[in-house]
């Protein structure tokens, strides 16, 4: 009898943890990727999963951007656009009016601004007001791309590889924890055409210049030699 109260001690306290725990709001992505050569918005729509009004506070936590790619930045949430000088430093802010379903969250900012191509990341912190455990982490890399074209890749895939058609370099950015090693090019029927070793923890610039056109897939590998991701591209 000790044993099964217990136990049932032990399930009750595992539900009621459940529900606390249960997520009022998400976010549409955990991670958007920017390429622009000029002015941009990027959406990243927060979604109230309750049935009254949601209370949410964010603020930047973390970022590498350098102070030109700061200040042409800004945020806007489902009450108010916030400049470079409303969000740096680190400020918390509130809005009182996500109402069920989905509300506007989206970052903003002009690429023709700034001097160098990145990537840089921006990490922004959402949590319930009224439960600050309940939270959402956006992140956003943000590029510039080097030939002058302007695209916009919105994903939630930990690689992303850019531009693409690509003409003599592409461009991977991939999760630091990934522990890439080695980045290797394949052609269409699985013949090795060139290798890499990334200089930094998180992405690489590939030259394929003497690569002839085609379809390729590129393979990042970790220290064990195990592929962690491929994705394919067009040279062209």
């Amino acid at each position: 009898m000790k044993k099964l109260f217990t136990l049932l001690s032990l399930t009750a306290a595992l539900l009621g943890a459940n529900v606390a725990n249960a997520q009022s709001f998400k976010s549409d992505h955990d991670t958007v990727w920017v390429v622009n050569s000029g002015s941009f918005t990027a959406l990243n729509e927060l979604t109230n999963l309750t049935t009254g009004n949601l209370k949410c506070e964010w603020r930047v936590t973390n970022t590498n951007c350098p102070s030109d790619y700061i200040a042409m930045l800004g945020i806007c949430d489902n009450a108010t656009c916030y400049s470079s000088a409303d969000i740096w430093p680190s400020t918390l802010h509130t809005t009182l009016n996500y109402a069920p379903g989905i509300g506007d969250f989206h970052i903003l900012g002009d690429m023709g601004a700034v001097s160098t191509p990145g990537p840089y990341y921006l990490r922004i912190r959402l949590n319930n007001k009224d439960i600050p455990a309940d939270t959402s982490i956006q992140v956003y890399v943000l590029s510039k791309p080097t030939t002058g074209t302007t695209t916009l890749t919105r994903t939630n895939s930990e690689v992303a590889l850019y531009p693409n058609p690509a003409t003599s370099s592409v461009n991977i950015v991939y999760d630091a924890v990934a522990d890439v090693k080695n980045i290797a090019i394949y052609s269409i029927i699985g013949r090795q055409m060139s290798i890499f070793r990334p200089t930094t923890t998180n992405s690489a610039n590939l030259n394929i210049e003497n690569l002839p056109d085609g379809v390729y897939f590129v393979r990042l590998l970790n220290s064990r030699g195990d592929v962690v991701a491929t994705r394919k591209f067009n040279k062209q």
